[in-house]
């Protein structure tokens, strides 16, 4: 395959992990790549070694590959790195911003100079990167393209990580923008945002059984992806196979942001034995939760529900609104809502409730519906 013959790349953070797998696929498929370090030059030989391997296997002519060295939080090194890369090779076509850091800790403990540190790589770093390949691509009136390694946690929040989440999420607004200003000069802009990935940057669960037994049943493919496998798509974001896509973020997840957490969980049918519907206990409630097509419904002994956000935080307990249990109500909108809600009934007395089933969703708790119920918190 040669969707890239010709095509002159800068990979950044390109040593390890995604970079170095982006850096060997897009060797493979033709294009001439530039493997930009910031520590551990050695490692970085190795790499372009094995980009040239990858060059020789598809007998590309394009096999002069580069390494070359900087800071991408640095504004000179940046500028010297563009200088090096385009000296060498005459000219640049595609941009990977693919460096990234992350440092896990409550976030009432963050040291400023990790936060700095994350979204200086993270996000000021894949800008000042962007602004030199768009000067770049302007100069030469061509067009260029741009993909940013983003993450899953663009739109998944992340708890403990909090300097990661904020540079991802500015990712995807740096995305959308840039490939709006751009898009009639020929730039596009994209973005892949993949899941949970074998690299070093995730040893800390990777090589933790339980850890990683966690991670992976979150995953609707019931696995964590391989580098390799997100290499693949930030080659078809690079190629002229998707000339018509931009300011797009294509997440390469195994399903992670489908939400499988999402919907009702726990319905048990001996946690209805032996009751009867009864006139002012009988509900038909709708749930729509995110990407679903159509409402489930659910007909439910309901006396009280209990509202608890994620996290534990503020907890809820109200009577159901006689709204609800006389079918004013029968759809209730809760797309992306972050907020976990049990339903429970205490029909057999004050303290002992029991569960019928869960709702879980990840954005915040609608106002809107809790107002209806008249829930207070408690």
């Amino acid at each position: 395959m040669s969707r890239l013959s010709g095509k002159n790349v800068l990979v950044t953070g390109a040593s390890s992990g995604i970079g170095e797998a982006i850096a060997i696929r897009f060797a493979q498929e033709g294009a001439r790549v530039a493997i930009n370090y910031h520590s551990g030059a050695d490692r970085a030989e190795v790499v372009k070694g094995k980009a040239e391997e990858a060059s020789a296997r598809a007998k590309s002519s394009n096999a002069k590959h580069m390494t070359v060295k900087g800071d991408v939080s640095n504004e000179k090194d940046v500028k010297d790195m563009f200088a090096k890369v385009i000296k060498e090779f005459g000219s640049l076509d595609v941009l990977i911003n693919n460096s990234g850091v992350q440092k896990p800790s409550p976030s009432h403990e963050v040291e400023m100079a990790d936060f700095d540190r994350v979204i200086g790589t993270n996000l000021r770093g894949a800008f000042l990167c962007s602004r030199e390949a768009i000067r770049h691509f302007l100069s030469r009136g061509t067009g260029g393209v741009i993909v940013n390694n983003s993450s899953v946690h663009e739109i998944i929040p992340k708890p403990k990580y909090v300097p990661y989440s904020i540079s991802k999420g500015g990712m995807e607004n740096m995305t959308k923008s840039l490939a709006l200003e751009y898009a009639d000069k020929g730039i596009r802009v994209n973005a892949v945002g993949p899941g949970a990935i074998v690299t070093p940057i995730n040893n800390a669960w990777i090589n933790d059984p339980k850890a990683r037994a966690e991670v992976t049943s979150h995953i609707p493919m019931g696995r964590p992806g391989e580098a390799d496998e997100i290499a693949i798509v930030f080659a078809f974001l690079a190629s002229d196979e998707s000339s018509y896509i931009t300011g797009q973020t294509l997440f390469a997840c195994g399903g992670l942001t489908l939400y499988r957490n999402s919907g009702w969980h726990g319905l048990r049918a001996n946690s209805l034995a032996g009751w009867s519907p009864g006139a002012s206990g009988f509900a038909a409630i709708a749930i729509a939760g995110p990407g679903a097509n159509k409402s489930v419904l659910f007909e439910l002994q309901i006396d009280v529900v209990v509202f608890i956000l994620v996290g534990g935080t503020q907890v809820y307990r109200r009577p159901v609104h006689p709204d609800i249990l006389s079918g004013a109500l029968p759809f209730i909108a809760l797309d992306r809502r972050s907020v976990f809600f049990i339903v429970v009934s205490d029909r057999q007395g004050p303290g002992n409730l029991v569960p019928i089933g869960s709702y879980r969703n990840h954005t915040p708790f609608p106002s809107y519906f809790g107002a209806f119920l008249g829930i207070t918190q408690g």
